[in-house]
């Protein structure tokens, strides 16, 4: 099994060096290669499932012990005659579990538009010429060419660029595109928006041209990180 691409520090490494740790090179790799990588990698997509309704996340607000303690004290209270405290403790938890409501259920529609940012079709080297396709089947070790306009594919090593900026602020919060460069980099633990010679799936080339090699797809990327991190915390 060749190890996962996403698992070495690319920013780091020259883009020889990255080359020949995705086997591959300038001219791109081979269908046949290609298949061969999908079959192993999977295809660059976030995973896709049908959400939990509004009703059954509402439910699942009251799975939780805290919440059985109240509910038990609600029903004391409701025994004893104790009318206000009931309505008060009813009324705490229903607004508490349609609190929870809304930010799960908007977690996953944030979930769902990640998905839509590597669902585009990339200009690659397959078999030594340029073609168009899906972004969904590249694989690590893919050649892709980049000019402005185009939305990133998956996660590159740039090696190549003229006055290439991308816009990040899917991943850096920042409004501004950042200048890119295809030198080396130094430093341990780098943010994304400190790589500057890498591109991020998601992203977006605002200005210049420029070509690299893809280290990662899928959730392995950036934003299927932060796909996961959504998921997770929903």
């Amino acid at each position: 099994m060749r190890m996962r691409e996403s698992s070495k520090p690319w920013y780091a490494l020259a883009p020889a060096d990255v080359f020949r740790d995705v086997a591959s090179n300038a001219g791109g790799l081979s269908s046949d290669e290609a298949l061969k990588r999908q079959q192993e990698y999977g295809k660059n997509e976030l995973p896709r499932g049908e959400g939990p309704s509004p009703l059954r996340i509402f439910i699942s607000q009251f799975a939780n012990p805290l919440i059985y303690i109240l509910l038990a004290a609600a029903l004391v209270s409701a025994v004893i005659g104790e009318t206000k405290d009931t309505v008060f403790i009813a009324a705490v938890l229903l607004l508490n579990a349609a609190i929870g409501t809304y930010q799960e259920y908007q977690a996953e529609k944030r979930a769902e538009a990640l998905q839509e940012f590597i669902q585009i079709v990339a200009r690659v080297i397959r078999d030594g010429v340029e073609k168009e396709l899906a972004a969904r089947e590249l694989v690590p070790g893919d050649v892709v060419l980049l000019e402005s306009g185009n939305r990133i594919p998956a996660d590159l090593r740039l090696f190549r660029e003229n006055n290439l900026e991308v816009e990040e602020s899917l991943l850096t919060g920042e409004p501004y595109p950042v200048s890119k460069t295809t030198e080396t980099l130094s430093g341990e633990h780098l943010s994304p928006g400190e790589r500057k010679n890498m591109a991020f799936a998601g992203t977006t080339a605002v200005r210049g041209r420029g070509r690299g090699v893809v280290v990662a797809t899928g959730m392995s990327t950036e934003v299927g990180r932060i796909a996961e991190k959504v998921a997770f915390t929903a």
